[in-house]
Protein backbone atom coordinates (compact mmCIF):
# COMPACT_ATOMS: atom_id res chain seq x y z
CA UNK A 1 0.00 0.00 0.00
CA UNK A 2 1.38 3.42 -1.47
CA UNK A 3 1.19 6.36 1.05
CA UNK A 4 1.85 9.60 1.05
CA UNK A 5 3.96 11.19 3.56
CA UNK A 6 4.99 14.69 5.06
CA UNK A 7 7.41 14.39 7.44
CA UNK A 8 6.67 11.60 9.75
CA UNK A 9 2.92 12.18 9.19
CA UNK A 10 0.83 10.32 6.65
CA UNK A 11 -1.28 11.98 4.79
CA UNK A 12 -3.33 9.90 2.48
CA UNK A 13 -3.20 6.54 1.47
CA UNK A 14 -4.63 5.71 -2.39
CA UNK A 15 -7.16 3.19 -1.29
CA UNK A 16 -8.77 5.41 1.07
CA UNK A 17 -8.70 8.49 -1.47
CA UNK A 18 -10.21 6.41 -4.25
CA UNK A 19 -12.84 5.26 -1.53
CA UNK A 20 -13.38 8.89 -0.42
CA UNK A 21 -13.67 10.04 -4.18
CA UNK A 22 -16.19 7.11 -5.09
CA UNK A 23 -18.39 7.81 -1.95
CA UNK A 24 -18.46 11.93 -3.28
CA UNK A 25 -19.44 10.99 -6.71
CA UNK A 26 -21.88 8.63 -5.61
CA UNK A 27 -23.44 11.48 -3.20
CA UNK A 28 -23.51 14.08 -5.89
CA UNK A 29 -25.08 11.42 -8.39
CA UNK A 30 -27.75 10.70 -6.08
CA UNK A 31 -28.43 14.10 -4.66
CA UNK A 32 -27.41 16.13 -8.59
CA UNK A 33 -30.26 13.55 -10.13
CA UNK A 34 -33.16 14.00 -7.02
CA UNK A 35 -33.89 17.54 -8.65
CA UNK A 36 -34.47 16.01 -12.28
CA UNK A 37 -37.28 13.64 -10.68
CA UNK A 38 -40.84 14.56 -12.83
CA UNK A 39 -43.72 16.58 -11.16
CA UNK A 40 -47.16 14.70 -11.26
CA UNK A 41 -49.74 17.04 -11.82
CA UNK A 42 -52.56 17.46 -8.62
CA UNK A 43 -54.84 14.48 -8.18
CA UNK A 44 -57.68 14.94 -10.34
CA UNK A 45 -56.18 17.80 -12.44
CA UNK A 46 -56.11 16.63 -16.27
CA UNK A 47 -55.05 19.00 -19.38
CA UNK A 48 -57.89 19.98 -21.43
CA UNK A 49 -57.32 20.99 -25.52
CA UNK A 50 -59.49 23.83 -26.93
CA UNK A 51 -60.20 22.82 -30.58
CA UNK A 52 -58.72 26.23 -32.72
CA UNK A 53 -55.65 27.79 -34.22
CA UNK A 54 -53.12 28.85 -32.14
CA UNK A 55 -50.05 31.17 -32.08
CA UNK A 56 -46.76 31.63 -30.79
CA UNK A 57 -43.60 33.56 -30.63
CA UNK A 58 -39.85 32.92 -29.66
CA UNK A 59 -37.04 34.69 -30.52
CA UNK A 60 -34.32 33.00 -33.51
CA UNK A 61 -30.87 33.52 -34.00
CA UNK A 62 -31.90 36.43 -36.09
CA UNK A 63 -34.97 37.12 -36.01
CA UNK A 64 -38.34 36.62 -33.78
CA UNK A 65 -40.25 33.05 -35.18
CA UNK A 66 -43.69 32.95 -34.95
CA UNK A 67 -45.38 29.65 -35.29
Amino acid sequence: MMRYEHGNRALVSRRSFIGATVYAGCAVALFGLGGCAPKTPAVGAAATYEPGTYTGEADGKFDTITV
